[in-house]
Order: structure tokens, then sequence, then C-alpha cells
């Protein structure tokens, strides 16, 4: 008689499962991420705990809170989910492209190219430069890294913050052309 009623509690929630699904469909999962993506609080913290939830494809929680921190260091507070997750996304598609292995450090210096530009308490300008960063990686085949954005935003000093995105294109088209001259 047990036996009957196990298979039979098997057999129901076998068939609720097939019913109703076995989890979130592509539609409710992509919904969710564009939410994510447009998210605009603060996160809690940068534990893996706290930012697990903001998933990002691709990305351990184990580096997104370390991404989280090291973006937290350079801002003096915790950033946004949505800042979070731009940063994220581009630095792991710089590792999945095979252009650097570093996560953190890239995501550091992507956040001091902001920084050198004067957008830390503006995070659609960080948000836009993360974009100008990530473009300048891939147009120069990555011969210009975050790194030597960087170092030329800081050997400009004050005048970074006033360079545009367009003046940090073509800069970086001035790099890409003095490394593959050196050999670089």
């Amino acid at each position: 008689m047990k036996l009957k009623t196990l298979q039979l509690s098997v057999i129901t929630i076998a068939a609720l499962t097939l019913l109703t699904g076995c989890g979130k469909s592509a539609e409710e999962k992509e919904a969710e991420q564009r939410a994510l993506d447009a998210d605009r609080t603060v996160v809690s913290s940068c534990t893996f705990k706290a930012v697990n939830p903001i998933e990002v494809f691709a990305m351990s929680g184990e580096d997104t809170a370390a991404v989280c921190e090291k973006m937290a260091r350079v801002l003096g507070r915790n950033p946004s989910v949505r800042l979070l997750r731009h940063l994220s996304k581009a630095v792991v598609n710089m590792q999945i492209q095979g252009r650097s292995d570093d996560i953190v450090g890239n995501a550091y210096q992507f956040m001091r190219v902001a920084e050198r530009r004067g957008q830390l308490d503006n995070d659609d300008a960080m948000y836009a430069t993360f974009d100008v960063v990530f473009k300048v990686v891939n147009g120069t085949d990555g011969r210009v890294m975050p790194k030597d954005l960087n170092i030329f935003l800081s050997s400009m000093g004050e005048g970074a913050k006033k360079l545009s995105d367009d003046g940090l294109m073509r800069s970086a088209s001035l790099i890409s052309v003095m490394k593959q001259n050196q050999g670089g």
C-alpha cells in the first residue's frame, strides 16, 4: 500500500512538472536580464551572496563580486546594478574574445579611465565611457587596452576631463598606430 502511494505521488509530481514547465521561459529570462540592465539601484554589498542574483552570462559570482569590490574602491561607494552589469559584461567579453584573462584588472583599468575623465559621480557618463573603451579594444583588435587608455589619460592630467568620447577614440587610433609601428 505504501509503495502504491509513493508511486502515485511521484507520478503526480512528474505530471505537474510537465504541465507547468521546468522553469522560466526564454522570454521571461530575457525580461529579467533587461530589467537588471536598467536597474539603477545601488548594490547592497559586493559579496557573492549580494551580487550572485545579478548574474552576468559567462561570469562567475566570485568574479562579479571582485569586479564590484574594485568598482567600489575606485568610486568610494557601491556601484549601481546597471553599472556593475555593464562593466562586467565588457570585461567578460574581453576574456571570451581572448583579449585578456584578467577580468578584475581590466575592470580596474576601465574604472581608472572613468576616473581620469572626472566621471565617478555620473553613472551615465561612466556607462558611455565603458562603451567607448570596449569599442577601442575591439576596433584596434586588442592593440589598445584599457590600461593604455588609462596611461594616456594620466599623461593628459586635467585635460583628460575635457576629452570627448570622439577625442578618446581618435587618440586610441593614434596609440594603436604607434604600437603597431613599434611592433607592440
